[in-house]
């Protein structure tokens, strides 16, 4: 409902909305099944793409244009609203999101075996279509965190919750969350300018992981896993630069 009005209401499309942590939260104790999945296509991530952050989304193959003007903090009436989460509590939605929205989408089984398990329907649901809307929505959900803390301790936090599913013994789920990195890491590199001038330690580990999906026998997975790495020596260039 509040994405329907904030989309039609057009006065509302200059200003930002600031409580993105606090309106995970209160789906994630209201409707979870409805927030993270219930593992039917389509309803993997009931996130909006209000959920986005104000630069513009970076998806496979699509090109965008950065805003002209910076969009400002307040809400539609000029306030800041109700007073925000704690730093602590914003981390542990931020970990709670980080493992069940993820987990309800990259613990599909392939899309060949997702569609040959439907029941035979007479309207049968475009499968194929809902995952990568929803990949989309998971994909400008870890944008808007970086959007918000523009640091390399959050990109560290974000990989750190990656890092499961890249050991994972399944190709295709390594598939899925080495391009949801790769996503995350080229739109830090075209929109985004770090807070800090060194990167974290546990960074290290996280680009080792990529390493060693450059032996991948997934051609997709070996490429964005390539890009990744690459990603990552841009970035640290960039901090170096502008030391």
């Amino acid at each position: 409902m509040l994405v329907k009005a904030l989309s039609q209401e057009s006065s509302a499309w200059s200003y930002k909305f600031t409580q993105t942590l606090e309106l995970i939260q209160c789906l994630l104790v209201s409707d979870p099944r409805g927030l993270c999945g219930d593992g039917r296509p389509g309803r993997q991530v009931g996130a909006s793409p209000m959920l986005a952050p104000t630069r513009p989304p970076v998806h496979p193959g699509e090109g965008a244009q950065l805003p002209s003007q910076p969009l400002p903090a307040e809400d539609h009436t000029g306030h800041h609203g109700a007073e925000p989460l704690t730093a602590p509590a914003q981390t542990q939605v931020k970990s709670r999101i980080l493992q069940t929205c993820p987990q309800s989408l990259y613990n599909l089984p392939p899309m060949e075996m997702l569609k040959s398990s439907l029941p035979p329907l007479e309207l049968a649901p475009d499968v194929v279509g809902l995952y990568q809307k929803s990949m989309q929505v998971l994909d400008l959900l870890l944008q808007a965190f970086v959007s918000e803390n523009e640091s390399t301790d959050e990109i560290c936090f974000l990989l750190q919750h990656a890092e499961p599913w890249l050991k994972s013994s399944k190709s295709y789920k390594r598939k899925r969350v080495v391009q949801s990195v790769f996503l995350l890491l080229k739109y830090v590199a075209d929109y985004v300018k770090l807070t800090e001038e060194a990167m974290p330690s546990g960074l290290g580990r996280q680009v080792g992981l990529l390493l060693l999906l450059w032996q991948d026998r997934d051609q997709l997975t070996r490429s964005h896993s390539h890009q990744c790495v690459y990603l990552f020596l841009q970035l640290l260039i960039q901090q170096k630069g502008s030391m």
